[in-house]
């Protein structure tokens, strides 16, 4: 049934698998309380189609657990495995080889995943081959983040295909980065519409606490920085939103950015390097965009220039990877070169 007598699901847990059914959820739990868990069950039952809750066909399709960070693939895989038996979980982020067979479970960071559903042939990325996408730390999807690009991939998928829809669940022991309640009602609500959710569960802390599960005192219902802020970012007392663009291009030329920060912009260049070569050829132009202030507008032209390209063309490939790594550069310019975990490298 479910790997071991040792691990069983607590009431609560069961009972929140219950209430999910075919609903898009959002599971808010406490840190501790066995979120992973929750999903890793009803990816279980999904698979087996238990209960008669999932159609037949989600037999044919996989699940997709997302995380937002690297050091994450490899702990919530082995827990992923360690829950469902006879299940082929696979794992996938920067710098390893991407799965060339079928799975059950893939698990990976989004960019790496947005990389493999632009970049590879194998229709094992593309969207009719999952019935679920899980987002660990859902809260992300607030942010100008590849979760979020995700999420609006699904929602325009789901709206084409509503026979093949894929059901969304978010996990997150905090649902917003906001305080005051005009401000969390509002990054609810968009969340809510980002991920096309009809259900948000979670369990009183009389029923944790009944279930055995041990509050924290710091357990809080919003976030500030959920990431430990790296040595060597731009001060807080230096921020000034008008200049982010200016503070990171004087950054580049003083040599103060961050080594993670320098790793990013140096792989955007190779790639537009490359580009540049590719036009040289071509006796045709190319201009960087990084000039541009509105970060937004350098993904934006990668893809333009992606869709204008010869499909399966070099210039077309080259033009996929660089948008991917533009909002990388943009996420990590956006946060002053704080987010170094949340970005695919």
């Amino acid at each position: 049934m479910i790997g071991s007598s040792e691990m069983q699901l607590r009431k609560y847990q069961k009972d929140v698998v219950d209430a999910i059914g075919n609903d898009n959820a959002i599971i808010k739990m406490p840190t501790g309380s066995g979120k992973t868990f929750v999903a890793a069950e009803f990816i279980r039952r999904g698979n087996q189609c238990d209960e008669g809750k999932l159609k037949l066909e989600t037999r044919r399709r996989a699940a997709l657990f997302l995380v937002p960070a690297c050091d994450l693939v490899a702990q919530q895989k082995k827990a992923l495995k360690a829950w469902i038996k006879d299940c082929d979980v696979a794992e996938y982020m920067g710098g390893i080889s991407s799965p060339t067979t079928r799975f059950d479970v893939l698990v990976s960071t989004p960019q790496a995943f947005l990389t493999l559903q632009q970049t590879e042939v194998n229709n094992l990325f593309t969207w009719p081959n999952y019935w679920l996408c899980v987002f660990d730390e859902v809260h992300h999807v607030l942010k100008q983040h590849p979760y979020r690009i995700i999420a609006h991939s699904i929602k325009e998928w789901n709206e084409q295909n509503q026979e093949r829809s894929i059901q969304t669940i978010g996990l997150s022991a905090s649902l917003t980065y906001a305080v005051g309640p005009k401000e969390v009602q509002s990054a609810l609500r968009s969340l809510c519409y980002d991920l096309s959710i009809t259900k948000m569960i979670s369990p009183t802390q009389e029923e944790l606490i009944s279930g055995g599960y041990i509050p924290n005192d710091g357990n809080i219902e919003t976030m500030q920085k959920p990431w430990q802020v790296p040595d060597g970012v731009v001060p807080e007392d230096e921020r000034k939103s008008h200049l982010v663009h200016q503070t990171f291009i004087e950054r580049i030329h003083n040599e103060s950015i961050t080594p993670f920060a320098l790793k990013v912009y140096n792989v955007v260049r190779a790639i537009e390097n490359e580009i540049e070569n590719e036009c040289k050829a071509r006796a045709e132009t190319f201009e960087s965009p990084l000039g541009n202030k509105k970060l937004n507008s350098w993904e934006d032209y990668a893809h333009r220039m992606k869709n204008d390209a010869v499909i399966g063309s070099p210039m077309q490939i080259l033009f996929q990877f660089l948008e991917v790594w533009y909002v990388a550069l943009r996420i990590v310019v956006q946060s002053w070169e704080e987010e170094q975990q949340l970005v695919w490298l």
